[in-house]
């Protein structure tokens, strides 16, 4: 959403997450964040006092069917167009106090509250769990592929069409420059743990190969430049993307000569991380090479 938008609602948190695989309609894990700060928001009574309405929080989710033009074509478009009010139906068999307020060809539209930030999120995530089952339409299981996004707030503290908004650019959180994204079945990405190792990749490793999603990742563009001619290479030869942790921070270029290993690193940043990690595990890349060379 617009930073604008951020601003006048402090107290709005939103999540958003991409869905499924070739066979499995699964979404990672849902943390609804506070966007001002980027940690949970609990709102507190401020007194003992308190009426509990002010403690109650409301929120809008927002799930969206990715794989509906194949289901059209398996199904038929008068059968495709009613996919949302399947998705209405298994919400609130499995979601207690969910409301299904709106729906368009695609997107069906929910309300959901509660006391508290943690209920709406676990709200959230039995709708996810819910969705996962592939759907009976018409004596036929088929995968429903779905993505969701949740916008949240204390009550009072901004209008339903604030929430919607927001709940609407988290959706568009999904897609990154008109492309949808996917996570494995089964896969949890919040909170996985990040290897510390450095990894020197081939340029037609499938992390590297597609140059446009390797720029979407990390916001530089790699090219093989073993075709071009030596007065027009910016990087060399036969440069090897350097991934370190979860980031490409960089490229090798990776020669013998005499008998032993050459290395001339290059990285986005102008130099090296300074961690001692990261020295650690480069060398420890560089042995794995050495023995795959036989050197």
């Amino acid at each position: 959403m617009k930073e604008k938008m951020r601003a006048n609602l402090p107290a709005c948190v939103r999540c958003a997450s991409s869905t499924m695989t070739m066979m499995l309609a699964r979404s990672f894990s849902l943390p609804i964040r506070d966007m001002a700060s980027g940690s949970y928001q609990r709102p507190s009574a401020g007194g003992s006092d308190a009426p509990v309405a002010i403690l109650a929080w409301h929120g809008v989710v927002l799930a969206e069917i990715t794989n509906f033009a194949g289901l059209r074509r398996h199904l038929g478009r008068p059968r495709a167009d009613r996919l949302v009010l399947d998705l209405f139906d298994r919400a609130s068999d499995h979601v207690p106090g969910i409301r299904s307020v709106g729906a368009g060809r695609t997107i069906a539209e929910f309300e959901i509250g509660a006391t508290d930030l943690a209920t709406i999120e676990a709200m959230v995530e039995l709708l996810r769990t819910a969705f996962d089952s592939p759907f009976d339409l018409d004596g036929e299981l088929h995968r429903v592929e779905i993505v969701l996004a949740a916008a949240a707030a204390p009550v009072g503290s901004t209008e339903d069409v604030r929430l919607v908004e927001e709940a609407e650019g988290a959706l568009e959180q999904a897609r990154i420059e008109d492309t949808d994204w996917y996570w494995p079945a089964g896969e949890r990405l919040a909170g996985a743990e990040v290897d510390d190792r450095v990894r020197l990749l081939a340029p037609f490793d499938p992390i590297v190969w597609d140059r446009r999603r390797f720029e979407q990742l990390w916001n530089w563009a790699y090219r093989f430049e073993a075709y071009t001619p030596v007065a027009k290479r910016k990087i060399g030869y036969y440069a090897l993307p350097m991934l370190w942790r979860d980031q490409v921070i960089g490229w090798a270029n990776v020669a013998v000569r005499n008998g032993g290993l050459i290395v001339d690193a290059g990285y986005v940043s102008g130099s090296a991380p300074r961690d001692r990690r990261f020295a650690r595990e480069l060398d420890t890349e560089l042995d794995r090479l050495r023995t795959f060379l036989q050197l």
